[in-house]
């Protein structure tokens, strides 16, 4: 089990996300929101959509996160 620090603010969008390592016993930052936004927008109103719902998953070698994003009418996005 890895315990994990995700900062999210008012829409729902990653402003940052650590790993804590045991070794060390101190959180490492793994990513952080520097203004590099790719929101998923609605066509015809260009409002953006919210996700429902995420999964993440942690390799054993730490090489990286893979984050998924479930939106409504079966829509996803991989991070």
């Amino acid at each position: 089990m890895k315990l994990y620090k995700l900062v999210l603010d008012k829409d729902g969008h990653i402003v940052s996300f650590e790993l804590y390592d045991n070794r060390t016993k101190k959180f490492n930052l793994v990513y952080e929101y520097i203004g590099d936004s790719f929101d998923v927008l609605d066509e015809t109103t260009m409002e953006e959509i919210l996700p429902i719902s995420y999964d993440y998953f942690v390799p054993n070698d730490r090489g990286y996160i893979e984050i998924r994003y479930f939106y409504p009418e079966q829509g996803e996005k991989n991070l």
